[in-house]
């Protein structure tokens, strides 16, 4: 099995046409493609970027469709108030 080296967001960014910052607002909000978080660091596979590029394809004039796909919308937890 060939293991592909994780990228940075600096590198993630440029693949996806996209700011770091970007991907920072995604990860808050629950959106955008899998990350791996080792220590501080926060790292993409490839194939899950692949994988995020091919769900987000649309077909021309359907606007309906949700702009990031529903099994990259990470819901968080609501948290209860005392």
């Amino acid at each position: 099995m060939l293991i592909e080296k994780l990228l940075n967001e600096q590198q993630a960014a440029e693949i996806l046409c996209t700011t770091p910052k970007n991907l920072q607002t995604w990860r808050c909000r629950g959106r955008g493609p899998k990350f791996c978080k080792i220590g501080a660091a926060v790292r993409y596979d490839p194939a899950d970027l692949r994988e995020f590029i091919s769900a987000s394809k649309r077909e021309p004039g359907l606007l309906e469709q949700p702009i990031i796909p529903e099994q990259f919308r990470w819901r968080k937890p609501k948290h209860r108030r005392s």
